[in-house]
């Protein structure tokens, strides 16, 4: 398999979605070893950024979006997964400053008071899971606190 034969797949693989680097690296990667054969990724890959099948800001932005609005994640998990890709810090600002923060807080509000209403036990020990869902969700502690302070509040009424 030539240079060009996987330079083509990659091309193929990028149209289909997103894609940063590190994803690229780790597939052309991937190939080598099963076809056994020795090539440069970093060429291929510089050939698809000229090319503009990669764009790391295009990835970070969609990647920021969709976390945020399909999974739910927050600010901190989607800051932490863009930089385990290997993302500039800068595009990571810029791809969370796209993230609508009316709707990430209405879905953070909402995650966390279904999970709430599914726990048991003391409350301060259901604070202590609501809090450890949250964070693993990507929330700092100021919001998880707010919306927990919030749903007391309402069960007092």
């Amino acid at each position: 398999m030539e240079t060009e034969d996987i330079l083509n797949r990659m091309r193929k693989y990028c149209s289909k979605k997103e894609c940063c680097k590190v994803d690229v690296y780790k597939k052309i990667m991937d190939i080598a070893l099963k076809e056994n054969i020795d090539i440069d990724p970093d060429e291929i890959i510089e050939k698809l950024c000229r090319e503009r099948y990669i764009d790391e800001m295009r990835y970070a932005k969609a990647f920021a979006h969709d976390k945020s609005v399909l999974q739910g994640w927050g600010d901190m998990k989607i800051k932490y997964q863009l930089r385990q890709k290997g993302i500039d810090p800068d595009i990571i600002m810029s791809a969370v400053e796209v993230i609508d923060h009316d709707a990430s807080k209405a879905k953070m509000k909402s995650l966390l008071e279904a999970y709430y209403n599914r726990l048991s036990g003391e409350e301060d020990e259901k604070f202590m899971k609501l809090l450890r869902f949250g964070i693993r969700r990507g929330f700092i502690f100021g919001q998880i606190k707010s919306v927990y302070d919030s749903i007391r509040s309402n069960k007092r009424d």
